[in-house]
């Protein structure tokens, strides 16, 4: 084999030199365009997301409207005054209702009214203490399982306790309740037996109320 040239050595060497040089030269270029567009990006996104005006505050209600529309000298109440009045009245309404409840259990378990109505006028000594402890803490009970399943109305468990609240305070109640009732219907014409069914009908519906609405009430 011929050897190559010296100066052909070098003159190659010196060519394959200059085309790395081109090629780091090109790709930092290209780089540093990459970093401008993306710097070029963010100002413009900066620049359009101060450019967007900022929301108009809410429209108000129309309630609120109403409310300021006939808003006058003559008023007497606020609307908040009445709204928290209403509240506080619904509040212990339902608590009122809760221990209306539990007295009927205790009622129930203390064999009626009979006993209560000997002892007037102290008519707690007519409640058996062992009765009284049973029936409130039954009752405590079940209002606490009532309570607390009450977003699963449908369950065996709140059924079963919601139908023993109310069996309970139906017992409790339907000696007093029940001739009332059956004694108002009978004036409209409504007499043996569907006369007494209808009254007991009248005293489970008030006696489920009674188990009902001291949940929906204090209960979020």
């Amino acid at each position: 084999m011929s050897a190559v040239p010296p100066d052909d050595e070098l003159g190659f060497l010196r060519q394959l030199l200059e085309q790395q040089q081109a090629s780091q030269l090109k790709h930092q270029q290209a780089i540093a365009r990459q970093q401008l567009d993306w710097q070029i990006a963010q100002q413009q996104a900066a620049a359009a997301a101060r450019a967007i005006p900022a929301p108009a505050p809410p429209a108000p209600r129309r309630s609120e409207r109403r409310r300021a529309a006939r808003a006058k000298a003559t008023a007497i109440f606020t609307g908040e005054a009445v709204d928290r009045t209403a509240i506080g009245i619904m509040k212990y309404g339902a608590v009122a209702l809760l221990a209306v409840s539990f007295a009927g259990s205790v009622v129930a378990l203390n064999g009626g009214w009979q006993p209560v109505i000997d002892a007037w006028p102290r008519p707690w000594l007519g409640i058996n203490p062992l009765a009284a402890a049973v029936g409130i803490g039954l009752q405590s009970w079940i209002t606490l399982i009532e309570w607390h399943k009450r977003d699963d109305k449908l369950s065996l468990l709140y059924l079963t306790h919601l139908a023993i609240d109310t069996v309970l305070t139906w017992l409790g109640y339907v000696p007093v309740l029940g001739p009332f009732f059956a004694g108002g219907l009978g004036k409209l014409g409504v007499e043996g037996f569907a006369q007494t069914l209808s009254a007991g009908a009248i005293v489970a519906v008030l006696a489920l109320i009674l188990a009902k609405l001291p949940e929906e009430m204090l209960v979020d």
